[in-house]
C-alpha cells in the first residue's frame, strides 16, 4: 500500500474531505433532510479521526442517492442534480484516495 509522501498531499485530501463533508451537512439541513433518520441516521459520523482517518463514501453516497430519489418524485429536478453532483464528486474523492492508498 502506497503511503502520502507529502504534508500537503495529506492536507490536500483532508481538506477536500472536509470540504464535501460541510457541504453535504448544509446541503441536508437548508432541504430538512438532518432531521429525516429514514435518510440520514443522526448516529453516523462521516468523518472519524484518530490514528487514522476513515470517511464513509458508501453512506455518504446512499444519503445523496435517497435525497436525489425523491426531489426527482417531488419535482425539484435542480435539488436532484445536486445532490448527484455531490455523488459523483463523492466517487471522484474516492477513488483518489484508494489510488493512493494502493499504488
Amino acid at each position: 500500500m502506497k503511503q502520502i509522501k507529502s504534508m500537503r498531499e495529506l492536507c490536500s485530501i483532508l481538506s477536500r474531505i472536509e470540504d464535501i463533508d460541510r457541504e453535504i451537512a448544509i446541503f441536508l439541513y437548508l432541504y430538512g433532510y438532518d432531521a429525516r433518520p429514514e435518510i440520514v441516521d443522526p448516529n453516523t459520523e462521516l468523518i472519524q479521526a484518530g490514528t487514522s482517518l476513515d470517511f464513509d463514501f458508501t453512506a455518504a453516497a446512499k444519503v445523496m442517492h435517497k435525497v436525489c430519489k425523491e426531489q426527482k418524485q417531488n419535482g425539484h429536478p435542480e435539488v436532484a442534480v445536486k445532490a448527484m453532483e455531490f455523488c459523483l464528486r463523492l466517487s471522484d474523492l474516492e477513488r483518489d484516495v484508494m489510488d493512493k492508498n494502493t499504488q
